[in-house]
């Protein structure tokens, strides 16, 4: 076991990929506004997610970009079937 130098006991998340379905959207004015703050540039867009997930690190785009997830805006974990919708910025790799 690991641990920091307060004590703090250290670990590693685990993590899993699995297919969710991606519905990507213009970015709105409140969406715009609700990333006015975060001081990320790029080509924003906002994508609506479906399925049983929770954390979004990463929306694979292809061989050259990843769209990564800055913000999630909302999550609607109990709805039939469950979504989020979260702000993807646009990365070179």
């Amino acid at each position: 076991m690991k641990r920091d130098l307060a004590g703090w006991v250290l670990s590693t998340p685990a993590t899993a990929s699995q297919p969710v379905t991606a519905q990507v959207q213009p970015m709105t004015a409140a969406d715009l506004q609700h990333t006015d703050g975060l001081n990320v540039e790029g080509v924003h867009r906002a994508v609506y997610l479906y399925g049983d997930v929770l954390q979004f690190p990463r929306v694979t785009g292809g061989p050259v970009y990843d769209w990564k997830v800055v913000s999630m805006v909302e999550t609607w974990p109990l709805a039939t079937p469950p979504w989020a919708k979260v702000i993807v910025v646009l990365q070179l790799r």
